[in-house]
């Protein structure tokens, strides 16, 4: 299983010092190996998502793709190899 965590979403309006319910979010996935990065790469700072979910005021919230992408050819990879460990029926 995964873990997301927020950030405020560079390509919307708003940023850290936005504090009206215009502000949008970015979810990221949290790397298995280090909770402080997402899969796509992006640091991340555990103290911004304290205080964005327990604000609870985002107008707008989405999930980065590459993050999910990521997500997505693990599971594929994962669904291949439980595959070839089954028995062929004939």
């Amino acid at each position: 299983m995964y873990e997301m965590r927020a950030e405020f979403d560079p390509d919307a309006t708003g940023g850290p010092e936005n504090t009206s319910s215009s502000l949008a979010l970015l979810w990221h996935v949290i790397s298995k190996e280090d909770n402080q990065m997402a899969l796509c790469g992006q640091q991340l700072a555990q103290t911004v998502h304290e205080s964005l979910v327990a604000g609870g005021h985002a107008a707008t919230e989405r999930c980065c793709s590459p993050c999910l992408a990521v997500v997505r050819a693990s599971m594929q990879a994962a669904e291949v190899q439980v595959g070839a460990a089954q028995p062929v029926r004939s």
